[in-house]
């Protein structure tokens, strides 16, 4: 009896389904489609706990490239000590992706990332970077949105938001911090 290999057949009917449902269900191209205003209030107390001045940083030059042609705003601050990198998106993207794979990128070394869980059920996905023996940082970072939903996995998020479509809006933020 021939037996038929039906794995190339089930990924060939679930490529042409994501492509049937975003053609049916695309996505606005720009924020104001989704209300949200084109200079975004960034709310400092929201990522700083409140406790700090959080003033405004120019983006790095990284930063700035990765800027160009994200679906969305990108705002870095700092309190004199800590540092956040801010990102509003507007629609699922694969532009998103972990800092650990930026800071691999930049020649840091990386501890395994663990969960973090703060007052609040706040969860952060951190680690620490590591570059030399001179520069040690602890990064955390975390995606939520305005339904009180969160994700500390990138690809978890993504293809959540990606599937379960609807007017919400999400962030991501990155947390560095000089560690001991």
């Amino acid at each position: 009896m021939k037996t038929v290999n039906l794995a190339p057949w089930l990924f060939c009917v679930f490529m042409l389904g994501c492509a049937v449902r975003l053609w049916l269900f695309p996505y606005p191209d720009t924020l104001t489609q989704y209300g949200v205003a084109v200079e975004q209030d960034w709310a400092f107390e929201r990522w700083s706990g409140g406790k700090k001045t959080v003033y405004p940083l120019p983006l790095t030059t990284v930063e700035q490239r990765f800027a160009n042609g994200f679906p969305g705003e990108i705002g870095r601050f700092s309190d004199g000590e800590t540092v956040w990198v801010v990102r509003h998106i507007a629609r699922p993207t694969r532009l998103l992706h972990p800092a650990a794979d930026c800071y691999r990128g930049l020649g840091y070394q990386i501890s395994a990332p663990r969960v973090v869980r703060q007052a609040s059920n706040i969860r952060w996905q951190c680690f620490i970077a590591e570059r030399g023996r001179k520069l040690k940082l602890q990064v955390c970072e975390r995606i939520f949105d305005d339904k009180h939903s969160q994700w500390t996995d990138v690809s978890a998020w993504y293809w959540e938001s990606l599937f379960q479509p609807g007017s919400r809006q999400w962030w991501a933020v990155t947390q560095v911090t000089p560690a001991a």
